[in-house]
């Protein structure tokens, strides 16, 4: 992928990251395409539901981009008819389209080549935006043969080129159960059963499946064990993690890593890592002070690692005003939770649940754009601007709003 995008490095030996490749692709590509494969029973709507963080069913476009009647979808979901061109889309997070091969576990051999000829096309597609960037495999291990034809197809005849492959094993809580009753039956109490079934339950499968599947021609590049998706409070935080590490592409990396919302430690991990990168090509080399401006560019690539902080180029000067003000806002907090012994990065969850407060900021920060374009020139509008953006930021601060937001005030109990 990395071939056919062209960009200047920059020159300082501390920063290597191809700022003019990442910055084109954030505002070329600003969706993560993922085609999700699986039997119709393997649990799909509800990982890209937790992915996406929604109990809510996606909106289905056709290939010219108009949504489909839910009606229409049904009738035809129902007479075995289904497009995997069709894009998927949850309203609560628009940076994913997701395509469906629906009819793939029938296991016909009309099927399985929609399927691979629709990997062969987007994969080998020029234009990035319409690239297929992932690909999740949904297996559910439910039954005794968790391999099917085709399963055995995909992976023996079916290459990706550079499109990684996640298998995902879910309901593999079934599994964790036939452990427990084994290590009853072995004599273990309920409580020692309950604390190996889950280990014992990995080992059993790997021992007997995982092994088979690294055979394959076209195995796949990672794998996630899912369990209890259908309760509160399980997620698919190790899918993320598994989907992250096998791009190999940096960029397309950090698109995926800043575009799912709900695993805010793999954004801090990447960022860290990606900014000690930097810093690691220093080593070694004469001792050089860093400048203001290095300094600078490490915050701007740890930024870019967060959903409401990649950067995208807009014209438009309240957004970068309101993404200043956002910034001052969470580092504030940030320091409160420091103070406190509580992990500062908390604060971009906190404020990411206080949907009132973002509101109050991008209502201030539109009344004082309006008044500095009122004003027509810059250098008589500037001072008050700036007194107007230090206002809001203290009007807005976290920490005010802990005894008035139940959601801030829980958030910081824990």
């Amino acid at each position: 992928m990395s071939e056919s995008i062209s960009g200047t490095t920059s020159e300082d030996p501390l920063f290597n990251l191809d700022d003019e490749k990442t910055d084109w692709i954030r505002s070329a590509c600003r969706r993560f395409r993922i085609l999700i494969i699986g039997r119709a029973n393997a649990g799909k709507t509800t990982i890209l539901q937790k992915v996406c963080n929604t109990t809510e069913l996606p909106v289905v476009y056709n290939t010219e981009g108009k949504e489909i009647d839910p009606v229409i979808l049904e009738a035809s979901a129902s007479r075995g008819l289904h497009n995997i061109e069709d894009e998927m889309v949850f309203k609560s997070n628009p940076g994913f389209v997701f395509h469906d091969s629906r009819g793939f576990e029938a296991g016909g051999i009309e099927e399985l080549n929609k399927v691979k000829l629709f990997i062969e096309s987007r994969s080998k597609e020029a234009w990035l935006p319409n690239k297929l960037h992932a690909i999740w495999y949904c297996i559910p291990v439910d039954d005794s043969r968790p391999f099917t034809t085709a399963e055995n197809w995909f992976f023996s005849e079916c290459g990706t080129g550079e499109v990684p492959v996640i298998v995902i094993f879910t309901k593999f809580d079934a599994l964790d159960t036939k452990a427990f009753i084994a290590l009853r039956k072995e004599g273990k109490s309920r409580i020692e059963a309950r604390e190996l079934a889950s280990q014992c339950a990995v080992s059993s499968f790997e021992e007997v499946h995982l092994e088979t599947l690294s055979t394959f021609p076209y195995s796949p590049k990672g794998h996630v064990y899912l369990r209890n998706m259908n309760k509160e409070g399980y997620d698919c935080g190790d899918l993320v993690e598994q989907t992250a590490a096998a791009l190999d592409d940096e960029t397309l990396r950090q698109l995926f890593v800043s575009t799912q919302r709900n695993n805010l430690e793999v954004c801090i991990r990447y960022a860290l890592e990606s900014a000690l990168g930097t810093i690691e090509q220093g080593i070694g080399k004469p001792i050089k002070i860093v400048s203001e401006d290095n300094f600078k560019e490490m915050i701007r690539i740890i930024l870019r690692w967060f959903p409401q902080y990649s950067p995208q180029r807009s014209n438009s000067i309240q957004d970068w005003i309101e993404s200043a003000i956002t910034i001052v806002i969470l580092a504030d907090f940030g320091f409160l939770l420091w103070d406190n012994y509580i992990d500062p990065s908390k604060a971009i969850d906190v404020y990411d649940q206080c949907p009132s407060i973002q509101a109050a900021i991008a209502e201030a920060t539109n009344q004082a754009v309006q008044i500095l374009i009122s004003r027509r020139t810059w250098s008589r509008g500037k001072e008050r601007l700036k007194k107007q953006m230090v206002q809001i930021a203290l009007d807005n601060r976290l920490p005010l709003k802990l005894l008035t937001n139940p959601i801030v005030a829980g958030n910081q109990q824990e």
